[in-house]
C-alpha cells in the first residue's frame, strides 16, 4: 500500500532531524512534528522550523539544515512519483505548470524583496547564478524575469527549479533567514494554492534535488 502525504513528511522530518541532530534532540523535534504540524504541508514546515529551533536553541545554520533536508526528502519523492510523465505532451504540461508555480513564488512575492533592498539583492542573486553551471538563461534574463520585464525562459523544470532556488538563497542572503523564511511561507502558500499546484508542488521549484 503507498504511503499516505502524512506518513511521508513524517518520514522526510524524521530523516532530516536524524541527520542533523543528537538522537534525544531528533526524538524530541520528531514529537513536536507530530504533536502540532502532523497536517504536514509546505507551508506547516517553515512554522515548525521556527518553533523547533527555538526550543532546540538551534543556530541558524542547523535549522537551514533541516528545512533544506525535509524539503528535499520530499522533492526527491515528487521527483519519482512524476518520473513517467516526461513524455512530449505530460512533460509541455508540467513544464507550463511549473512556470506558473514559478511566476507565483518569485514574482508575487520574492519581488518584494528586490524593492526594499534594491541592488544588493541583484548583487547577491547574480553572483549564485555566475556561480552555477548548467543555466541555459543568463544572469540578466532571469534577474529580468523577476523585475516583471521578461517571460521565464528556462527550457526544463529542473533548470527552471534550480532558478527559483537561488532566488530564495539570495533573499535569505540579504534579508537573513528568518525574514527569508517568513518570505518562503507566504510565497509557498499563494502558490500552494493554484490549481497547477496539483502537477508541480511549489517545494520541488523551491528545494530541487541536488545533482
Amino acid at each position: 500500500m503507498a504511503a499516505s502525504m502524512k506518513q511521508l513528511w513524517r518520514q522526510a522530518v524524521d530523516g532530516a532531524l536524524s541527520e542533523n541532530l543528537p538522537d534525544i534532540q531528533a526524538q524530541l523535534g520528531a514529537r513536536l512534528w507530530r504533536s502540532k504540524y502532523e497536517s504536514g504541508n509546505a507551508s506547516a514546515v517553515a512554522g515548525y522550523i521556527s518553533e523547533l529551533g527555538v526550543k532546540l536553541r538551534l543556530n541558524h545554520q542547523t535549522r537551514h539544515a533541516i528545512r533544506v533536508g525535509i524539503y528535499r526528502s520530499m522533492a526527491r519523492r515528487n521527483d519519482k512519483a512524476g518520473a513517467a510523465a516526461e513524455s512530449s505532451e505530460s512533460g509541455q504540461q508540467n513544464l507550463a505548470a511549473a512556470r506558473r508555480i514559478a511566476d507565483s513564488l518569485v514574482c508575487s512575492i520574492l519581488r518584494d524583496t528586490v524593492s526594499s533592498v534594491g541592488l544588493s539583492f541583484h548583487d547577491a542573486l547574480g553572483k549564485l547564478l555566475d556561480a552555477e553551471r548548467g543555466l541555459a538563461c543568463q544572469p540578466d534574463t532571469i534577474l529580468q524575469w523577476i523585475n516583471g520585464r521578461a517571460r521565464q525562459s528556462a527550457e526544463t523544470e529542473a533548470e527552471l527549479a534550480r532558478a527559483t532556488h537561488l532566488v530564495y538563497v539570495a533573499c535569505c542572503q540579504v534579508l537573513g533567514p528568518v525574514a527569508g523564511d517568513k518570505l518562503l511561507k507566504k510565497a509557498a502558500d499563494r502558490a500552494q494554492a493554484l490549481p497547477e499546484a496539483a502537477q508541480c508542488p511549489p517545494v520541488r521549484l523551491l528545494y530541487p534535488e541536488q545533482r
